[in-house]
């Protein structure tokens, strides 16, 4: 298992993605200091600014992670995560 990281997308470090990610086209991600979590999904041409935190699932099997769509802009300092009950 690994990331997917599309054409044209911009990673500005510090960042850091995590095992199983998807980063869809056109994408631009400036975390600083912030990660994609295992298993997120990010749109095509979406813009995550800094300080966004998006949650992941490994488990258990089977679970939806976080995803966020196409066309979408996540503006600083939100976090996105996945609640397991």
């Amino acid at each position: 298992m690994g990331s997917y990281i599309g054409r044209g997308v911009i990673c500005m470090p510090p960042m850091f993605v995590n095992v199983g990610a998807y980063v869809g086209e056109g994408t631009m991600i400036r975390f600083a200091r912030r990660s994609l979590g295992v298993c997120a999904q990010i749109g095509r041409n979406c813009h995550i600014s800094a300080g966004a935190q998006i949650g992941g699932v490994l488990e258990p099997v089977g679970a939806l992670s976080v995803i966020i769509e196409d066309e979408v802009l996540v503006g600083g300092i939100p976090a996105f995560m996945k609640e397991l009950s």
